[in-house]
């Protein structure tokens, strides 16, 4: 039989403890030879094995690929491995509680797999709590649809994964420049825009408003506002974004 390895509340700081453990009727899934798994290997444990990190089942936590980070009020992307066709459920402890029993925290519900690779979408709430929390994947034969659950014996065959998490604000920021313009000819009114994590892609939408000029002809033109992108491990955007001045 496979078990998780969620920690408890004395592994994790938190107010509760996840059920993992047999005597916390732990999520578990019934094994057999070439059953549905998640990633290339399952083993069998005689019970839960519940460590801070949620590793303590071993090298069997392959089947679910992560950013390093989950950024709140972002879409990010997911990839479960599945051994065959089946459906996965996936709780988030989003408020850092010790359970997958608050609103919002059932994210995946039946969702259909097929064999290898799925991309998944991950929708991280504006009001998720910062720092490290737990997530619990199972994956099984039997479509359980809503009425699954984070804790029992799952029917079918499948596997249960836990996994820690971490989950980060993203804060973006502009500059605030000004320009001398010459006697013809265009000026551009280059700024910056930052942000202070860059663990995962991500964009931002600005405007620019607010232009003013200290010469009573001058005439300018100032572009609409836009889009800038972030690749995985950028803390400023590739494009320049600007407006144009001229006389």
């Amino acid at each position: 039989m496979d078990w998780g390895d969620a920690p408890g509340a004395a592994q994790s700081g938190f107010a509760g403890t996840y059920p993992t453990l047999s005597a916390d009727n732990g999520a578990r899934h019934n094994l057999v030879p070439n059953g549905l798994h998640l990633g290339a290997t399952v083993d069998a444990d005689l019970d839960g094995q519940p460590n801070a990190t949620a590793t303590g089942d071993g090298a069997d936590e392959d089947g679910v690929t992560m950013p390093a980070a989950l950024v709140i009020n972002t879409s990010q992307s997911i990839t479960v491995n599945s051994s065959g066709t089946g459906f996965l459920y996936g709780w988030f402890d989003w408020n850092r509680d010790g359970d997958w029993a608050d609103a919002g925290e059932f994210v995946y519900l039946g969702t259909g797999l097929t064999a290898g690779n799925n991309v998944l979408t991950l929708n991280v709430p504006a009001g998720a709590s910062l720092g490290l929390s737990y997530a619990r994947f199972r994956v099984t034969d039997t479509n359980q649809g809503s009425s699954a659950s984070a804790v029992g014996l799952a029917p079918g065959v499948g596997e249960v994964e836990d996994y820690q998490v971490n989950i980060v604000n993203t804060q973006f920021n502009i500059d605030n420049p000004s320009v001398v313009e010459g006697n013809a000819g265009t000026t551009n009114l280059v700024f910056t825009i930052s942000r202070t994590n860059n663990s995962t892609a991500c964009s931002v939408n600005y405007a620019i408003t607010g232009v003013t000029a200290t010469t009573a002809d001058l005439d300018y033109q100032v572009f609409a506002g836009g889009t800038a992108s972030f690749t995985q491990g950028e803390l400023y955007p590739k494009q320049s974004l600007w407006s144009s001045m001229e006389t």
